[in-house]
Parts: structure tokens; sequence; C-alpha cells
């Protein structure tokens, strides 16, 4: 009988997955859904066909989370798990992915350490928990790096096929997803063809072609997003959008309160500077100077040339929209502990213990909207009139009808910009749902709803977490 060996760096990924793998799941019904993710889970419910999830309207973002919403849903029915459980999945098997990336790139020590570091980082274990594109970008931006490194050293026939499935999957998640293949089109014409034999350059067209051509059917959806005007998304401050990302990557709370303003953080900061001294040590590397020239164009893209494009079209760049980059940070960070001369240990642990304390900090401190709460006490609320709906939502009738359905709630939902106040008497009451944005302030979201509340007097209020009820009495 052959035994079988077990080495040290294997059961050390297997513990990471496994601690990974806790931190995922852990808590994950316990928080609502806040509006992008009811949004996610309104455009894949399972009843519409494949064309209306995969042509997603205004929404500017690519179809294949929507898509693989709407296959799970199908297959282990519309519970509010299932979309959670997808981003988890993706967020454990980040760990061994960018363990083999940073094997391929540099060594099996940074991919040990860069699995360490990212088994903890505090955005990526959010993102496990959240039914959004997010954490999926992570993983393919990982994995077709991965892949597109290994057909650069050997093209095989599945490595090939391995490759173009992850590219078009990947670009095809979030549009940040192209700067990762943008960055992997410009290293080849600048690093692998300065030597021009055809079949190389023969080769890499068709290879690339092939994955840019999964966007033909989205032309004029992609064309409706780039002319739809401004977006939520604020003008980058120049001075100080670094610390706000890496405080976002690593330690504040507030970037994930939707709609508000990053807060700089100490160990975001921290980070930084570490980051910095390992990436300028690296491009002094002569050994890794393939490495480094991929990982400059992923920066180069994501932290340049989208800020570029959001100063001539509209903002697109955010912390969460560059987390196609933090691998790579990652990356940078791992081999920075690993060849300062220094004991690698005390690095790396100094590192961990950070992250920890950062983990800790983040989730004392967390608040997300309760849309789940705020129905759920709207539903036990009586009806005093006959015939009438007397629950009426400030905004976003479809996320609100998710919860409904989630809940099995038997509760009449109208948004309130449809009222017919000509429906009650002088001195009636209703009730109004609301999340995220109360009321009085949908006008600056583009909701008039100013004519109907000139008519409403308040009464009473019930909050939840930046959600809840508000009755009116109807003053005609």
């Amino acid at each position: 009988m052959h035994k079988i060996s077990v080495k040290p760096h294997q059961i050390g990924l297997l513990t990471l997955i496994a601690i990974g793998t806790i931190l995922r799941l852990w808590g994950i019904t316990e928080y609502s859904y806040w509006i992008d993710e009811l949004y996610s889970a309104a455009r894949a419910i399972p009843e519409k066909d494949f064309i209306d999830v995969y042509y997603w309207g205004p929404e500017p973002h690519p179809p294949a989370h929507y898509l693989l919403l709407w296959a799970a849903y199908n297959l282990f029915g519309y519970h509010e798990i299932v979309g959670k459980l997808i981003s988890a999945l993706a967020g454990v098997l980040c760990i061994p992915a960018i363990y083999y990336l940073g094997k391929i790139m540099f060594s099996r020590s940074v991919g040990v350490y860069a699995a360490i570091i990212l088994t903890i980082t505090p955005s990526l274990i959010y993102y496990s928990q959240e039914a959004r594109p997010y954490e999926l970008m992570v993983l393919f931006s990982i994995l077709s790096s991965y892949l597109f490194f290994l057909i650069c050293d050997k093209k095989t026939t599945l490595r090939v096929i391995l490759y173009i499935c992850a590219s078009i999957f990947l670009i095809n998640l979030h549009f940040f997803g192209v700067w990762i293949f943008a960055a992997q089109i410009i290293f080849v014409a600048t690093y692998i063809l300065r030597s021009y034999k055809d079949d190389e350059v023969i080769f890499y067209f068709l290879l690339f072609t092939l994955i840019g051509a999964s966007y033909i059917p989205l032309i004029s959806q992609m064309l409706q997003a780039a002319s739809g005007g401004g977006t939520w998304i604020p003008d980058v401050n120049v001075m100080a959008y670094i610390f706000e990302c890496f405080s976002a990557y690593f330690g504040s709370h507030n970037i994930f309160r939707p709609y508000q303003n990053i807060e700089i953080s100490f160990t975001g900061v921290l980070v930084f500077v570490i980051f910095i001294f390992s990436y300028i040590k690296m491009v002094s590397d002569k050994k890794v100077s393939a490495s480094v020239t991929y990982i400059s164009l992923v920066f180069l893209f994501i932290y340049l040339v989208s800020i570029v494009l959001g100063i001539y079209l509209s903002p697109i760049f955010n912390a969460r929209n560059s987390l196609a980059a933090l691998p790579f940070i990652i990356l940078i960070i791992a081999w920075g502990i690993h060849s300062f001369e220094i004991k690698k240990g005390y690095g790396l642990f100094f590192l961990t213990a950070l992250l920890i304390f950062s983990n800790l900090t983040f989730y004392k401190n967390f608040q997300r909207e309760d849309w789940k709460s705020a129905i759920k006490i709207a539903s036990d609320i009586p009806s005093p009139y006959d015939k009438k709906n007397h629950i009426y939502v400030g905004a976003w009738e479809h996320e609100w009808l998710v919860y409904k359905k989630w809940l099995k709630l038997d509760l009449p939902i109208v948004e309130l910009k449809d009222l017919q106040l000509s429906s009650y008497q002088d001195g009636d009451q209703i009730w109004v749902l609301w999340a995220t944005v109360k009321p009085e302030d949908l006008s600056n979201n583009g909701i008039d709803v100013e004519p109907i509340l000139a008519k409403l007097e308040e009464i009473t209020k019930l909050e939840t977490t930046r959600a809840g009820l508000i009755q009116y009495k109807i003053s005609k």
C-alpha cells in the first residue's frame, strides 16, 4: 500500500480554508438584504426567462451574476440564503485560488502568506455574505490571471478552454472585470509578443477576440448605460481616494454604508504604507519583473483609466468596484513580508493581528439597513379600511415584493407616488414603509412625491436601522 503524504503547506492551506469557511458562514442570515441585493433578487426571479434576465435594462452591470442567481433559484428554490451562499462559496474558493496564483507568480511561500491575509481581510469576509457580484469578481480576477499565466507558460487545450470560460465570466460579471482582461491584452502586447512570432500573434489575437466577442449582444445595453447621465457614485477626491480604498479594504466600517462618504482609517493607512514599501522593493527586483508588469497594468486600468473615464463620462470608480485589484495588493504585501530582511513570522503575525482587530472593530460598529424587520413590522399593522391599500412604500416596490414573497406575507404594497388621495377622506390615516431613503428625501433621488406629501401630516414613526414606517394623516 502506498502511504499518503500530506505536506505542511497543504495542511496549512486546508486549515485556512476551514477558517475562511467559518468566517464567511458565521451569521450569514443575520442581516437583512439591502437595496442592491434586493435588486439582484428581483432581477433574477425564477419565473423569468433567460432573455429577460440576460438583458438587464438600465442597471449598469453585465448579466452574469443575475444569470447565476436565476439558475441557482431555479435549482434550489427562491430563498434568501441562496444568493448569499453563492458569494460565500466564492469567498472560500478565493483562498486556494490566491495561493496558486501567488505560487505561479512568485513562490509557494508568497502564495501561503497571501492566502493567510486574504482569509481575514475584512472586506472579503463582508462581501462573501452579500448577494452581489463583488466576491465573484475577486475570485474570477484571480482565476483568470492564474490561467493566463498558465497558458503563457504552456498552451494546452484544457488550459485555454478554462481561461476562455473564466475570462468571459469575469468580464460579464462586472464592468471592472474588463480591466483585468485589458491588463492581460497589454501584457501580451508589451511583454510576450516582443519577439513577433507569427503563431503567437495569431493565437493571442484569436483568443482575445473570442473573449471580447461575448460583449457583442450587450452593445446596445452598454451604450444605454454609458449615456444614462450621472450615477450615485461621487466624484473622486484625488488626494484621498487611495487611503479611502485601503480603509475600505482593510478596516473602515463606514465604507459598507451605501451612499455615504468613506472615512480614512488607521488600519487602512498603515496597510497602505506596508504596500508601498513592498511595491517599491518589488519593482527593483528583476526576478519578478513579469509579475510586476502584470500587476502594474492591473493597477493602471483599475485606479487610473477608470478615474479618467469617469471624469469625461460620469464617475465609475469607488472602493467596491475596485475590489478586482485587491488580490494583487494582497500578493504584493505577501511578497514584501516574505522578502524584507526581518523574521518573516513577525511581519505576518503583526499584519494578521492588525486585520483581526480590524474585523472586530468593523463588526462592533456595523450597521445595515434593515428592510426585513421593517416589512415584518408593517405586516402586523391591521388596516382600518376595507378594499384599500393601507401600506405604501416610498420607492422600490419590486424590492419590497421580494421580501414579501420570501417572508410569505399577505401584505398589499403600492408605491407612494401611486397613492390615490381621492379614494380617502380627510383625516384618514395611512402607513408608508421606507428603507435607505425617507419619503421626504425621495425627490432628491428622482422620485417626485412632493404633491402627495404636501397633503400628508406625519403622526407616528416606527424605525429599524435605516428603514421603518411612518404614519400619516391625510389633510385635504
